[in-house]
């Protein structure tokens, strides 16, 4: 099978997607403690955790009627708007595992079971995630620039770190934890 330019990194992120490359990043020491026959893959400093927010305006509008001192009427009525707005929460590390994702920030820390994902969604420099429990959307965003460094057919390659590298890695893990 001969491969050229594009599907290369195509062929490649299908492997990646369905969990048959094995792949991992240097690392350090893990800023987490691992549980048992748990793997480190990739920990991403200085990652915005964002969330929808509910941002309410409003006021009152009309005249109001002093009737005695201390007691007034007011004729008008009140105005309300409400939309949701995305929102950094906090600024942490980014740590994937074989078995989940944790973010640790500085006002949160969250724990999410790569079993519990619904969805995940790729941005250039980051990921949303849905997931079981949870009503919002969370994004992960601020990805390094980083290369990613892979090898096919013996020919290694070199690939911008990317959203959608990281939620193909995330869908591969997350079905290797199926099988297992």
């Amino acid at each position: 099978m001969l491969f050229k330019g594009k599907k290369i990194i195509e062929y490649w992120l299908t492997q990646l997607k369905t969990g048959n490359i094995p792949m991992s990043m240097k690392q350090e020491e893990s800023p987490i403690i691992l549980k048992k026959k748990e793997k480190l893959y990739v920990t991403l400093p200085n990652i915005s955790l964002s969330e929808p927010r509910a941002v309410r305006t409003g006021g009152y509008g009309g005249p109001s009627v002093r009737l005695a001192k201390g007691l007034s009427f007011r004729v008008g009525g009140f105005k309300a708007e409400s939309h949701e707005e995305l929102r950094k929460i906090d600024q942490g590390t980014f740590t994937l595992t074989d078995k989940r994702i944790v973010f640790s920030g500085n006002k949160k820390t969250i724990n999410v079971n790569l079993n519990k994902i619904i969805s995940i969604n790729p941005y250039s420099d980051g990921i949303s995630i849905t997931r079981e429990g949870f009503s919002k959307t969370q994004y992960f965003v601020g990805l390094p620039k980083a290369d990613v460094t892979f090898n096919v057919k013996d020919k290694t390659y070199v690939e911008q770190f990317s959203g959608l590298i990281l939620m193909y890695l995330i869908e591969g893990l997350a079905k290797k934890t199926e099988t297992d």
